[in-house]
């Protein structure tokens, strides 16, 4: 049976990640059956949890009176401030909360745990592949594209694919030298890199038997994305995990403490660095203005209402204090 609930936590955390901005997740014929199935599947797991009394009805009592703090707050918000009711509560009302009851009542006290070792496993996964393709693929040319996907990211948006495994939809340029951000299966490569920077912490914080190589794996594939709030995030947990780093003698010890101003020295150094990098790209580009734009329109939609919010995915509020002159079907910049 707990083989059983395994294939099903795996699952489970396949449909988390493609529905955290997944290129899949951008396609209407696709992406509507997401958060349906990731739904039903956790609901299962629940009831097996329950059929195989793998579940401490001691919890409950604590775990009934989260809920209903849960369930307060999200009716409040719901009541007074969303936008898509419909996501909001199958989100946060439903998947969020049977979520919360499936970890919080599990006999398992490493249920958590294991699960996010699960997560890490699937983006090693997604990782490889992604290299692959973007070795051969992206920069190389050795292997053909086989289509061309329509998504709902934005307005409407074309993106590469290779064999549904592997999609290009951003590029940047490096001292005007034009490369591919690698995506992964997401919509663009931030996504992954926010993905990629949690199976890098579950992997050297998490994770008990830690392996360099899975490492080495995640920290690669984050540099190719390009992403800056990425290749920070990277550096801040490996210079913590330096720190960290218990396995050490008194020579060892000397060595880490003489070497840490230096290695942050050198962290700040390469963090401006690529922080002048990708301002002068954006403002080479025409971008920079445009987040520019962005962020000065999302201060102001927060001024609005900066206790509870414009809205859930009301982004009407913030294009109203956009510039005129910009194409909406643009759409809005995110942090890369």
């Amino acid at each position: 049976m707990r083989k059983i609930i395994s294939i099903l936590e795996y699952i489970v955390c396949i449909l988390i990640i493609l529905d955290n901005n997944s290129a899949f997740a951008k396609i209407p014929s696709v992406g509507k059956y997401i958060l349906p199935a990731l739904i039903i599947f956790i609901v299962v797991l629940i009831i097996l949890s329950i059929a195989f009394k793998m579940v401490d009805f001691k919890k409950m009592e604590k775990t009934i009176l989260a809920l209903c703090v849960f369930y307060l707050f999200f009716s409040i918000y719901l009541m007074y401030n969303v936008t898509d009711e419909k996501s909001y509560i199958l989100r946060f009302m439903v998947c969020f909360i049977f979520l919360f009851v499936y970890y919080s009542t599990n006999k398992d006290g490493k249920v958590v745990k294991n699960v996010l070792v699960k997560y890490e496993k699937i983006i090693l996964v997604i990782s490889v592949v992604s290299i692959i393709f973007y070795i051969l693929a992206s920069t190389l040319k050795v292997i053909d594209n086989t289509g061309i996907i329509q998504t709902n990211w934005g307005n409407k948006k074309n993106i590469i694919s290779y064999y549904n495994i592997y999609f290009e939809t951003q590029v940047d340029y490096f001292n005007n030298i034009k490369i591919t951000r690698n995506s992964g299966i997401f919509i663009e490569s931030p996504m992954f890199a926010v993905n990629l920077v949690i199976a890098l912490l579950v992997e050297i914080f998490v994770r008990e038997n830690h392996k360099k190589y899975r490492t080495i794996i995640l920290v690669i594939t984050i540099i190719t994305t390009t992403s800056l709030i990425g290749i920070l995030s990277m550096l801040a947990i490996l210079l913590i995990a330096f720190i960290k780093n218990k396995q050490v003698n008194s020579i060892g010890k000397f060595i880490k403490i003489v070497s840490f101003p230096i290695v942050g020295i050198c962290v700040i150094v390469v963090a401006l660095q690529l922080l002048q990098n990708k301002l002068d790209n954006n403002t080479t580009t025409g971008s920079y203005s445009l987040r520019m734009d962005d962020y000065k329109a999302q201060l102001r939609a927060w001024r609005d209402k900066p206790i509870f919010g414009n809205g859930y995915i009301n982004d009407k509020a913030i294009e109203q204090y956009m510039n005129s002159n910009r194409f909406l079907s643009v759409g809005m910049t995110r942090t890369s």
